[in-house]
């Protein structure tokens, strides 16, 4: 016989989750999230890092594909547009006159437009008026649309217009001479000559004779140092057009191997001018900084750099847009092409020496020109050999 109110308490004794096994199954979550979440995140960079070199490699062998189409010669970083004498502004005979009549201003075209068939735009690149301004009311809309191609997806500065992410290997460079080219621009004031990023003008004396290019207080040689100058040249790979004359290398003066000279890096400090066939160097090239004044009357095998930075890749990231040295927002490495078509991770604590010399392509040549100060005296300096390059990088 059964009790009646013991049937009432049995159905009272519902199953169900107290308020304490409740937050512990809250918590357990929590936990667990806590460590999927980072994991989640971690493939995703990983993804975006793995997409970012498929992108800079195609990007990397499109240049290589015009350089076999220019018979071996790496395209020009950039080509300046030569402005009309009535245009200039700049009284005859100065150097700011010399510099727009042969040279042309800031406006032009770089290697981006070269490459364009290569990255599949043979659209863009067959309505582009070479012979129009690149600020015309035909070209000015082709150089603001968007390649994805040209970006990293970590990068949310290259995300719109005429950006980009990615820049050719421009040598040695003095960010101070950047500097000076930003601020002239900024003001509407004419370049000269010493704003150009081009061998001629880049102020280092590797061959300890007391003469370098740009030394406008010396009265006993020519404002270039012709041996100075060709040295410069062979520290990049691609240099400006000057007067419709390439200066870029050619690819038999990758003297150390593709696999070991950087091609095109990462930057994300590249594109600021919205344009992508603008040819400012800071807007489509970078450099590897060296402080000039430091490197006078010795010849560097491991260029000293700027005050507070080391050199290498993201050292100067933090100086924002128009910065013209590598830099990612991926963990510890910048993305590289090298010379030869690979695409690699170069480690941002890499060596400061084998930096320096992956960045030129003839970084363990042997140099043998000796110096000859201004009055005409031989110093008996030569240039040393350089250490054979590391391939751990």
């Amino acid at each position: 016989m059964h009790c009646p109110s013991c049937v009432h308490r049995k159905s009272d004794a519902r199953s169900g989750f107290t308020l304490i096994e409740l937050l512990v199954v809250i918590s357990i979550i929590a936990t667990l999230m806590s460590l999927i979440l980072p994991a989640i995140q971690n493939a995703r960079s990983a993804a975006r890092r793995t997409q970012c070199l498929n992108r800079i490699r195609q990007v990397g062998l499109a240049v290589l594909q015009v350089t076999e189409r220019q018979n071996g010669q790496f395209p020009c970083a950039g080509q300046f547009r030569k402005i009309p004498p009535a245009s200039t502004a700049c009284p005859p005979g100065t150097p700011e006159e010399f510099t727009l009549l042969r040279y042309g201003g800031a406006a032009g075209i770089n290697w981006i437009v070269e490459c364009l068939p290569e990255l599949d735009r043979q659209d863009i690149y067959d309505r582009w008026q070479r012979d129009a301004p690149p600020t015309s009311t035909v070209n000015i809309p082709l150089a603001q649309v968007h390649l994805s191609i040209l970006s990293c997806p970590d990068d949310d500065s290259a995300t719109s217009g005429g950006t980009m992410s990615f820049v050719i290997n421009m040598g040695y460079g003095d960010l101070e001479q950047f500097a000076t080219r930003k601020a002239r621009l900024s003001a509407g004031s004419p370049l000269r000559w010493v704003d150009l990023h081009t061998p001629e003008v880049i102020r280092f004396d590797w061959n300890e004779d007391g003469r370098r290019c740009g030394q406008a207080d010396c009265t006993h040689c020519d404002w270039v140092d012709q041996n100075d100058a060709d040295l410069t040249r062979l520290t990049g790979i691609c240099w400006p057009s000057l007067s419709g004359h390439n200066q870029s290398i050619r690819i038999r003066d990758v003297y150390d191997g593709g696999d070991n000279t950087i091609l095109i890096s990462e930057n994300v400090n590249a594109g600021s001018s919205g344009v992508l066939s603008d040819p400012d160097p800071a807007n489509c090239g970078f450099i590897y900084p060296v402080e000039y004044t430091t490197a006078l009357g010795q010849n560097f095998p491991n260029p000293p750099n700027p005050a507070g930075s080391t050199g290498r890749p993201n050292s100067e990231r933090h100086l924002g847009e128009g910065t013209p040295t590598p830099s990612s927002h991926h963990p510890g490495i910048v993305n590289a092409c090298m010379a030869s078509g690979a695409a690699r991770s170069i480690s941002d604590s890499i060596d400061a020496t084998v930096y320096a010399h992956i960045i030129t392509p003839r970084g363990t040549s042997l140099r043998s020109i000796k110096g000859v100060t201004c009055g005409g005296v031989v110093t008996g300096h030569n240039f040393r050999p350089q250490s054979p390059l590391s391939q751990d990088f």
